[in-house]
């Protein structure tokens, strides 16, 4: 998987998850074009898009934990996902 599909699978499953919280206006997913629609698949996309960089931030810290530890490791995937996180 590229840095580019993960970043669009992350930001897809946290788009999900804000689909069923209560405190939303469900409304954001419908198909019509309202003002009200986009509005809230706008801030609903901008929230996804918080928490999938703060996973990402998470697992680059996991991975600097590893390295400090171990010595092995170097992997820059998962900054890659982030910058590609924020061109969404």
């Amino acid at each position: 998987m590229t840095p580019k599909e993960k970043a669009k699978q992350l930001v897809e499953k946290y788009r999900i998850m804000i689909k069923f919280d209560s405190t939303y206006n469900l409304k954001w997913n419908d198909v019509g074009p309202s003002e009200e629609s986009k509005k809230d698949h706008t801030r609903a996309t901008k929230d996804a898009k918080m928490y999938a960089l703060a996973t990402a931030d998470e697992v680059i810290e996991q991975e600097q934990h590893w390295i400090r530890e171990t010595g092995k490791g170097n992997s820059p995937f998962w900054k890659q996902v982030k910058k590609e996180i924020r061109k969404i």
